[in-house]
C-alpha cells in the first residue's frame, strides 16, 4: 500500500519535473515524471504531474499528444484540482490549435464549462478563455468574444508568462492588436528577467505576430532573428521534419517561413551552400504569393550567403486579384460573361465590371489578346487560338 511518504516523493519528482521543464532539460523532467509514477496516490498530485507531463510534450512539438494527454486527464483533476483542470484545458486548446484540431479546441472548452473555478483568480481567467474559445469555435462568436473580452480585462497583475501568452492569443482573436502587443512584450520582459529561456522563444513568438498584425516588421524581424539564436543544437533536425509536415499541408505562406528560418539558421552556423536551397526555396515561395516584405528578407539572406537573387518579372497574375484571374482564366477556356457569371455566382454585370479592370490593367483593347496572356495555369501561350477563333 502507497504510504503518505511515497505522495511526499512522488509530489517532490514532479516539482523537480516542473524545474527542468523550466530549465530547458526536458530528459531530467520526463526521468523525474516517471520516477514519480509508481509512487503517486493521491489524485492531486497526479494531476500536477499530468499538467507537467502536457506541457512536455507541448513544447517539444507533439501537439495532438499533449492535448490528448490534458484533455483526458483534465476530467479526474476537476474533481480534486479545478484550478490545474482548468489550466490543462486552457493549453490543451494551445495544442489543439497548433494543428487545426477545431474539435479538440471545442471538446476542451466544453469540460471547462462544467468546472467551478471558485474564488481562485487563476482559474476564474483560465474559465474565461476556455470556454471563450470555445464559444467562438462552434458558432457562438458574441459570447465568446464577451468571455475573452472580459478575461483580457483581467490581465492586470498577471505576471505568469502561460497566462500572458493565452491573454495575447485572447486579444488577437477579436482584433485587439494593441492589447495583445502589450500582453506579447511584457511576457517577453518576464521571460527575460527570469531567464526562462525555455518560455522565452514562445513568448518572441506571439511578440513577432503582434508587431506584424500593427505593421511593426522591422522589430518583427529583429525579435524573430533573435530567436534564431535560441535554436536547440538539434534544429536542422527539427527544421527538416516541420518542412516534411507542411509541405503535406495547404499552408505555402508557413511552409516558406520554415524554409526562411532554415535558412537563416544554416548560415549563421556557417553552413552557406546548404543555407541557399533553404532561401531559394522561400524566396520562391513569397515571389509566388506576392508576399513582399518576407521575399524582401530572402533576398537579403541568400545575399548574405554569397548569392544574387534576380528579381522576377512581374507576371499578369502579380497584377490581378484573385477574382480577376479566376475571370479571366474561365474566360479563356471559351465562356461568356453570364457562363462566367454561373460558375463563379456573380451577375453578368459584375463580371463585366471586372474584365473592364483587367483591360485598363493590362492595357488590352480586345478580348481575344486575353488568350495570349500568362496567368500561371501552366498552359502555354496561344494555346486557345482555336477557342478564341470561335
Amino acid at each position: 500500500m502507497l504510504t503518505s511518504d511515497g505522495n511526499r516523493a512522488a509530489r517532490r519528482f514532479v516539482e523537480a519535473a516542473r524545474s527542468a521543464w523550466l530549465a530547458a532539460v526536458p530528459q531530467k523532467a520526463y526521468a523525474a515524471l516517471d520516477a514519480a509514477a509508481p509512487r503517486m496516490s493521491n489524485p492531486v498530485v497526479r494531476a500536477e504531474a499530468t499538467h507537467v507531463r502536457g506541457l512536455l510534450e507541448w513544447r517539444r512539438g507533439s501537439s495532438a499528444e499533449a492535448h490528448r494527454i490534458l484533455l483526458a486527464g483534465a476530467g479526474p483533476a476537476a474533481r480534486v484540482a479545478p484550478g490545474t483542470a482548468l489550466a490543462m484545458l486552457v493549453l490543451a486548446q494551445e495544442a489543439a490549435g497548433y494543428v487545426g484540431d477545431v474539435e479538440g479546441l471545442a471538446a476542451a472548452g466544453a469540460v471547462a464549462d462544467t468546472v467551478d473555478p471558485g474564488e481562485d483568480r487563476d482559474a476564474v481567467l483560465h474559465k474565461l478563455v476556455a470556454v471563450g474559445f470555445g464559444h467562438v469555435v462552434t458558432g457562438r462568436v458574441d459570447s465568446g468574444v464577451a468571455l475573452l473580452r472580459a478575461a483580457t480585462e483581467r490581465a492586470g497583475q498577471v505576471e505568469d508568462l502561460q497566462q500572458l501568452t493565452v491573454l495575447c492569443h485572447a486579444a488577437a482573436s477579436y482584433g485587439d492588436q494593441v492589447t495583445a502587443a502589450q500582453l506579447a512584450e511584457r511576457a517577453v520582459r518576464v521571460a527575460r528577467s527570469g531567464h526562462l529561456s525555455i518560455w522565452l522563444p514562445h513568448a518572441s513568438e506571439y511578440c513577432v505576430y503582434a508587431d506584424c498584425a500593427r505593421g511593426h516588421l522591422a522589430a518583427a524581424a529583429a525579435l524573430a532573428t533573435e530567436g534564431l539564436d535560441l535554436a536547440p543544437p538539434d534544429a536542422d533536425e527539427l527544421f527538416h521534419e516541420a518542412g516534411e509536415l507542411l509541405e503535406a499541408t495547404p499552408l505555402p505562406l508557413q511552409t516558406a517561413r520554415t524554409h526562411l528560418l532554415h535558412g537563416e539558421w544554416l548560415r549563421r552556423q556557417r553552413r552557406r551552400v546548404d543555407a541557399r536551397v533553404h532561401l531559394r526555396l522561400a524566396l520562391e515561395i513569397f515571389e509566388r504569393l506576392g508576399a513582399r516584405p518576407w521575399e524582401a528578407r530572402a533576398r537579403a539572406e541568400l545575399r548574405a550567403t554569397g548569392e544574387t537573387a534576380r528579381k522576377r518579372a512581374p507576371s499578369t497574375a502579380d497584377q490581378l486579384t484573385p477574382q480577376e484571374l479566376q475571370i479571366v482564366r474561365i474566360v479563356r477556356d471559351g465562356a461568356t460573361n453570364r457562363d462566367v457569371a454561373a460558375q463563379l455566382f456573380l451577375s453578368p454585370r459584375t463580371v463585366d465590371h471586372r474584365l473592364r479592370k483587367v483591360f485598363v490593367k493590362l492595357g488590352l483593347t480586345s478580348r481575344a489578346e486575353l488568350f495570349r496572356l500568362d496567368v500561371g495555369d501552366g498552359a502555354p501561350t496561344g494555346t486557345r487560338s482555336a477557342v478564341a477563333a470561335g
